[in-house]
């Protein structure tokens, strides 16, 4: 354990960072405590992506009262260390440790919570009166995954943009990515702008409203072919290629198993434009000409039943039951974690052991 004071600055007041990595285990987490001004409550932070790294209370996707009202804070690093975000970061190679990915998927915050409660009486000299977990993307994730399976361990949980259908979504991800790979299947910025404001258009009366924004958009159904260009060749950016329209198709369909069943992982029709919106999530997707899909290997390293570094996600023929893998909120345990406690270093009591949840 390490424990150093980190100055007032613009991001944060004062603060005890301290620093603890469980034995038997490459788990770690970080606490933030205000020296002073602390108002008595805990705010748990997940983490994004496949983690790898302790992500910082001044992100973003985290509410700013957090800091300025200067909670006590906690973030995992989701059972392992990868803190480069290079090609090797998605190759999701920890998911070959049952111990990491049993971390990564579901319980790495439950195993550090106990640890992070007892240091904040510790150097409080009284436990937080209400503890809370906030996490956007596979943090929303966790955060579905916290609520269903240890629903009593915080008093509220915030799941932003939740990345519940883990393997659907990046079973998605790896169609959009094909979509991309070549050129002609990518919309530019002034495409994207066209598409969104032709969406805009359509559906933003749907909810009896005009307010430049789409409240219902599942009711949403926009047919981008009527961008299409005349001959279906990209003549410019005031159209959308055959290739174009089948990307933006492809983004917004579910997909469909060898049952013909559907898997609820297709994009909506939002309010788009934004590079920070479609540009940056869907249409930027390991597009490298040449190389493979980073979302296919993510799939074969967490999915349990094609957990095998050789074999090809086009390979795969599986019905809509065994893609209800064991990352998702509510599933089934991994297979081949077995009871077993883990110490954290420095201190004198055990976690509650590893169990299989049915």
């Amino acid at each position: 354990m390490e424990a150093v004071v980190v100055p007032t600055s613009d991001k944060q007041p004062e603060h005890c960072r301290v620093m603890v990595k469980l034995n038997d285990s490459t788990l770690r987490f970080e606490s933030r405590l205000p020296t002073s001004g602390w108002n008595g409550k805990l705010a748990f932070l997940g983490g994004g992506g496949f983690r790898g790294a302790l992500f910082e209370p001044d992100r973003p996707f985290f509410s700013a009262s957090v800091r300025g009202d200067r909670y006590a804070t906690m973030v995992t690093n989701g059972g392992y260390d990868y803190p480069v975000r290079d090609a090797g970061y998605f190759q999701a190679n920890f998911a070959f440790d049952p111990v990491k990915l049993a971390d990564f998927t579901y319980l790495s915050e439950h195993r550090a919570l106990p640890f992070g409660k007892e240091l904040i009486r510790k150097f409080y000299g009284t436990a937080p009166g209400k503890s809370y977990f906030e996490g956007c993307s596979s943090g929303g994730h966790d955060a579905m995954m916290l609520s269903q399976r240890w629903p009593n361990d915080f008093d509220g949980i915030v799941a932003r943009a939740p990345a519940g259908n883990f393997i659907g979504l990046h079973m998605q991800f790896n169609r959009i990515a094909k979509s991309v790979r070549t050129p002609a299947g990518m919309l530019n910025p002034a495409k994207q702008t066209l598409l969104a404001k032709a969406v805009l258009a359509r559906c933003d009366k749907l909810d009896g409203l005009e307010d430049g924004i789409i409240s219902r958009p599942a009711a949403c159904g926009y047919d981008a072919t009527e961008l299409r260009c005349t001959d279906g060749t990209d003549a410019g950016d005031s159209c959308l290629s055959d290739a174009q329209i089948a990307t933006v198709k492809t983004i917004t369909s579910p997909i469909a198993t060898n049952r013909r069943r559907l898997v609820p992982s297709r994009l909506q029709f939002r309010r788009r434009e934004q590079r920070q919106g479609l540009g940056r999530v869907c249409l930027a997707i390991g597009v490298v000409p040449g190389r493979r899909l980073g979302a296919g290997r993510v799939f074969r390293r967490l999915h349990p039943l094609v957990r095998d570094p050789r074999s090809e996600l086009r390979h795969q023929n599986l019905g809509r039951q065994q893609l209800a893998g064991l990352a998702q909120p509510g599933g089934r345990p991994l297979p081949g974690v077995q009871s077993r406690s883990l110490r954290a270093e420095g201190a004198g009591r055990q976690v509650d052991p590893v169990e299989r949840h049915q």
